[in-house]
């Protein structure tokens, strides 16, 4: 078993899983009248899966998806708005895996999905800040006690956190 990747495919096909999804997903924009919305972005998916960035970005790769790329405010303020209205919000603490990195140079992050680097950043202060040498993979995190309030924060990669992604 892969200690760092615990998360297992489904028993249905991954065809029948993303036919799944995106039927969730275009009657979300049907029924909320976002249909201009959703053909103008990515379309977001946040399942009720907890893993490691790593993994996150195995299993999604698998499905011919990835991890959310946060290049706007825009896209930003939309994200949060999901993550609020998903099943994994948790109004005292919600963390949320997208795919920035700087495991290849640190300090500098980059999407995953495309190489780019992170352009548009929303860190909450004083990160990032590689703490203890071992924090490399983004997350958008709420957490009322730090104050962060849907802002950027660098962690540990092997973590386990929900996550955001788009296809």
């Amino acid at each position: 078993m892969n200690d760092h990747f615990s998360v297992r495919a489904p028993v249905e096909s991954t065809m029948h899983f993303r036919l799944r999804v995106l039927l969730s997903v275009l009657f979300l924009a049907v029924a909320t009248n976002c249909v201009d919305f959703c053909v103008k972005t990515p379309l977001y998916y946040i399942p009720r899966v907890s893993t490691d960035w790593i993994g996150a970005v195995e299993y999604y790769n698998r499905l011919n998806m990835r991890l959310a790329i946060v290049d706007s405010q825009e896209k930003h303020d939309n994200i949060v708005e999901l993550i609020k209205a998903s099943d994994v919000f948790v109004p005292n603490a919600t963390s949320v895996w997208i795919g920035a990195n700087d495991i290849s140079t640190e300090g500098t992050f980059v999407w995953l999905a495309t190489g780019q680097r992170a352009n548009y950043t929303n860190w909450s202060v004083g990160n990032p800040n590689n703490h203890a040498g071992r924090e490399h993979c983004a997350e958008i995190a709420y957490q009322s006690y730090t104050r962060w309030t849907w802002t950027w924060n660098d962690h540990k990669c092997d973590t386990k956190l929900n996550l955001i992604c788009e296809f």
